[in-house]
């Protein structure tokens, strides 16, 4: 099975090269992808992973701030058990921290406490992106 002539199933992409010191595998060339938006249109990655510290409406307000014109995608970061926003915030209130290189980071209130998040926004939008996120 050293030079994979007898493995069946084997794309027939993966073709073995001979050299003089070696045999190696060819395998196709993947396509590029310039973007976020590229990397999870394409569906190689999920837009979000196992994140069981997020409520229901932390994920329902994180998908209205990726709807919003200019907000290139929303990333996940840290979670904060038992910590709150305040006294009569409720579960899924988004609070902006700051503008930084890049986009916006900001907290939002889960169930189990506190959940940051960094917003990734295209240049210039940031102060329309704070207005649309402070009416929802």
């Amino acid at each position: 099975m050293d030079h994979f002539e007898n493995v069946s199933k084997s794309p027939s992409a993966w073709k073995p090269k001979n050299t003089a010191s070696h045999t190696t595998l060819a395998l196709p060339p993947s396509p590029l992808l310039h973007t976020a938006h590229e990397f999870l249109a394409s569906g190689l990655m999920p837009s979000r992973g196992r994140h069981q510290s997020s409520s229901k409406e932390c994920h329902l307000v994180m998908r209205k701030i990726e709807a919003i014109h200019g907000v290139i995608g929303v990333i996940i970061g840290r979670s904060y058990g038992g910590k709150s926003l305040g006294k009569g915030i409720g579960t899924g209130a988004v609070k902006i921290q700051r503008k930084i290189s890049g986009g916006l980071k900001a907290v939002t209130q889960s169930e189990k406490g506190l959940q940051e998040i960094f917003i990734r926004t295209e240049a210039g939008m940031e102060d329309e992106i704070i207005e649309t996120i402070l009416k929802i």
